[in-house]
């Protein structure tokens, strides 16, 4: 539970940086969204540009105060109901900023990629909340599971046509090529540019990597395949996702840390010692019900 209050803390904190505050966010953030959707979701996330739009310095002040609170009182020592209140609404907020912020993690533009943080972070934190709510439903040992079926859908998304010329495989890395951090940007942009010398079999790799970590993940978890899952999705954090931009803070528009790190919490039942029979087998939660013992009055 501390880890999503870390998560949504660090959300916050990016959310009162500067240019988030003014009608940058929306052309850096919000505005891309549109691009590649489908017909009956542009009106939808058009709305949410208007009314960003309609007063920025409120709304973003409002959106980091939300995310903030949920965090605190997730990481805090605090009464049970309290935590239970902050967990529904990280629900309810996810959902907000997936379809309004992440505009449905593009997974409807054919543009998304796994890569870049497709299917979008809070989706992430979405279903971590579930899994700390209903524990007994959805115990922590299915975690693995669900990152072998985010790997999959990757995989499915990296088919698509965007992704086998070589514009499209550049896409996939042009976020940390272009950082204004050198030691970022030089080596993406050596991959970048190799990558885009055979597209066809730079793009076939990339899906392949998915394909078979999702696959791995499903049938044959291990603790050697997490530690690799893990640097690979570390090196997807670099050279795809740019560090989700907070290497820039304070003067970028970034607003999570992107969903590889995310992921990477997925995989701790897998990098966890096995315990005796008859302890939690949560990283998350306890033994003792649906929210850690240790964060009870």
């Amino acid at each position: 539970m501390s880890i999503l209050g870390i998560l949504w803390i660090i959300d916050g904190i990016l959310q009162l940086q500067p240019a988030s505050f003014t009608a940058t966010f929306a052309d850096d953030i919000l505005i891309p969204n549109l691009q590649g959707q489908p017909a009956v979701i542009m009106p939808v996330l058009s709305f949410g540009i208007q009314f960003f739009n309609a007063n920025p310095f409120v709304v973003n002040l409002a959106a980091a105060v939300v995310q903030l609170f949920m965090g605190f009182v997730l990481v805090l020592r605090l009464k049970r109901p309290l935590k239970v209140f902050a967990l529904y609404l990280s629900i309810a907020w996810a959902l907000i900023v997936w379809v309004f912020g992440e505009g449905l993690g593009l997974i409807l533009t054919g543009n998304a990629s796994f890569y870049t943080g497709a299917p979008g972070s809070v989706l992430l934190y979405l279903i971590l909340t579930v899994f700390l709510l209903y524990p007994r439903k959805f115990t922590a040992k299915r975690l693995p599971i669900v990152a072998g079926a985010v790997f999959l859908l990757g995989a499915l998304l990296q088919l698509l046509p965007t992704f086998w010329s070589a514009s499209g495989v550049d896409s996939v890395f042009s976020l940390a090529a272009s950082d204004s951090i050198e030691a970022v940007a030089g080596p993406a942009g050596m991959v970048s540019n190799l990558a885009s010398q055979a597209p066809l079999i730079s793009n076939a790799v990339l899906a392949l990597l998915l394909v078979v970590f999702g696959g791995l993940l499903l049938v044959r978890p291990s603790r050697i395949l997490a530690v690799s899952v893990v640097i690979f999705l570390i090196l997807t954090w670099w050279f795809g996702q740019d560090f989700g931009g907070i290497l820039t803070f304070p003067t970028s528009t970034a607003t999570d840390p992107n969903s590889a790190i995310v992921l990477t919490l997925f995989l701790i039942p897998l990098l966890m010692k096995p315990k005796p029979t008859g302890t939690a087998d949560s990283p998350f939660i306890s033994k003792a019900g649906s929210i850690s013992a240790g964060n009870r009055r």
